[in-house]
């Protein structure tokens, strides 16, 4: 078994999430769990798409928003357990 086989193995069995189709400039909400002391809920950033990097598991996407007159950005590993749900808003395209 050689490595390419067994990271496609790996990545078949672990990367489940669908994501809408979602292109940069689109208005997304992503929910995301938040643990606090102890107890967990769910917080949502919306925000516009601005980097969407495709790489299997490693797959992220950057949100920006404006947040008190500020630009702020956050990237979110798409396959990890702490995101609830990607979601899109509204879409600069048409199919």
């Amino acid at each position: 078994m050689n490595i390419k086989t067994l990271v496609e193995e790996v990545e078949s069995a672990y990367g489940k999430r669908i994501l809408p189709k979602i292109r940069i400039g689109c208005i997304v909400r992503v929910d995301v769990l938040i643990q606090e002391n102890n107890k967990q809920r769910v917080q949502t950033y919306t925000g516009l798409l601005s980097q969407y990097h495709k790489s299997g598991l490693g797959t992220t996407i950057t949100v920006k928003r404006y947040a008190r007159g500020n630009r702020v950005s956050r990237i979110f590993p798409v396959n990890s357990p702490t995101i609830q749900a990607v979601k899109l808003i509204k879409a600069n395209y048409k199919y």
